[in-house]
């Protein structure tokens, strides 16, 4: 699918070409499906296309971040090397490239009781000696900031920019955070390396904690990042670059099934590409004198289109639905039970409550606001759920939310209140005993206790004074 050019919340270009980034390290933001991954492949190829050199990988829970930089910079080493041929100084840099490299693996060698220091290049700067106890052999910690000075000296003597651009920032791990925090305060003060990081919202915050647990302090990431948040893109954007693309490829596209298609993809660019795709596969071929002369996409197959994406979908559906915990399928069904209309953030009575409490705490079982507040900005950041500008809570994905009322039997039912105990006397006292009930027990001003051990004397449960024996079986 083409480059959408688009804006942020605050009228700025999304772009770095149109809105460069003024020295400071670039945060591309959006919940799933906004396009994130989209703006940072078009400024990967942007960058390529001005002959920088450009350092592309995804973050990852289960692998450090080093690795994967060290990798990705070991599939560029060819380009690199290349571009310094026949410069001064070129072979020691890439030399020192290397050492870099191999030093940012291994930055702390662990050995047992002080015998073994291991075979590595560097000599130690400190080592402690002790009896039954496993000594580290610390030696000057290479980080990620060391490799931008190595790839700013590359660029520098090149004329060129070097790019480090990492995407699915939201799944790396804390430690990793903190480094991108480090690496982003230092690639201010370089000229030629430039840091693009892409994740999903949530990101924004885990860097902040992440600089916080490293240091104490909470890390300001409005003057180390430039942040562009990804919202959904209009509808007249999108309609533009829907009809272009068809066009190109002979396709005629109905009002009535652009509309339709449009109200499908919800402003998400992702899913207007796979539309698109069901789409194009659904064109009905346009007849003229027996011959094909181009195809349509009448509403018709654009509803045929919109049915097939849903189909293929299916299975995903499922598979959140099962994983998620029980507060977030509840708030789902209560957004589901709305329609169109969506959940309202405040209690619809106008009920009071915490910041962040929305109107689905009075559909929940007794869930605390918290909860619901956690389950709502959790579904948001994920793209299941999108805050609209009255406050109101609605399906990002309308394919999602009619999955949801399929699986809830035509609409969520709401949770019924628990059921009253019915009410009796328990006496605590050996044998069996009878338990006190009747229609017309309170009627009388009798005074029932429900739960066995809550009613020492069963003989004061008669209200006028009376006494009560109970009947031994």
């Amino acid at each position: 699918m083409d480059y959408i050019p688009r804006t942020d919340q605050h009228g700025r270009w999304l772009s770095l070409t149109g809105n460069p980034p003024n020295g400071q390290a670039v945060l591309i933001t959006g919940a799933a499906g906004m396009g994130a991954s989209s703006e940072l492949d078009h400024a990967a190829a942007v960058a390529r296309g001005n002959g920088h050199d450009v350092i592309r990988l995804r973050a990852a829970g289960h692998e450090p971040l080093e690795q994967r930089v060290v990798r990705a910079v070991t599939e560029q080493l060819d380009s690199l090397q290349q571009g310094q041929r026949g410069l001064r100084g070129g072979r020691r840099r890439m030399k020192k490239l290397r050492r870099t490299m191999d030093d940012l693996l291994v930055n702390k060698a662990k050995v047992r009781s002080g015998a073994d220091v291991g075979t590595s290049r560097s000599l130690p700067v400190w080592f402690g000696f002790g009896r039954g106890r496993e000594q580290y052999v610390q030696r000057p910690e290479t980080t990620l900031s060391d490799l931008a000075d190595c790839l700013n000296d590359l660029a520098t003597a090149r004329g060129t920019t070097t790019s480090l651009m990492v995407d699915d920032l939201h799944a790396a791990s804390d430690k990793d955070l903190s480094s991108i925090n480090e690496l982003s305060r230092h690639s201010s003060d370089t000229d030629r390396f430039q840091f693009v990081g892409a994740g999903r919202t949530e990101v924004t915050s885990r860097l902040m904690s992440a600089g916080q647990q490293r240091t104490g302090i909470t890390t300001d990431i409005t003057r180390h990042y430039d942040i562009r948040q990804c919202q959904p893109v209009a509808d007249e954007v999108l309609q533009f670059s829907l009809a272009q693309q068809l066009a190109r490829s002979g396709v005629v596209l109905h009002p009535d099934a652009s509309r339709q298609l449009l109200a499908e993809a919800n402003g998400s660019p992702q899913r207007l590409h796979e539309l698109q795709q069901s789409a194009m596969a659904q064109a009905q071929p346009i007849m003229v004198g027996g011959t094909v002369q181009g195809h349509r996409v009448d509403p018709s197959s654009a509803q045929a289109a919109i049915a097939r994406v849903r189909k293929v979908k299916e299975p995903f559906y499922q598979a959140a639905w099962q994983q998620a915990p029980a507060a977030e399928r509840e708030l789902l069904a209560a957004v589901a039970g709305r329609g169109q209309r969506g959940l309202p953030q405040s209690g619809p009575r106008g009920k009071s409550g915490p910041p962040g409490q929305s109107g689905a705490q009075e559909l929940s079982s007794g869930s605390p606001w918290t909860t619901v507040d956690a389950a709502q900005q959790k579904l948001t950041q994920a793209g299941w759920l999108r805050q609209s500008d009255g406050g109101r809570l609605r399906f990002a994905d309308p394919a999602m939310q009619a999955w949801v009322d399929d699986h809830l039997g035509g609409g969520p039912q709401q949770p019924a209140p628990p059921e009253r105990p019915p009410q009796q006397v328990q006496a605590t006292m050996p044998g069996p005993v009878t338990p006190l009930t009747g229609p017309d027990r309170a009627g009388r001003g009798e005074r029932t206790v429900a739960g066995a051990g809550r009613g020492p004397d069963i003989e004061r449960a008669h209200g006028r004074g009376g006494r009560h024996r109970a009947e031994r079986s």
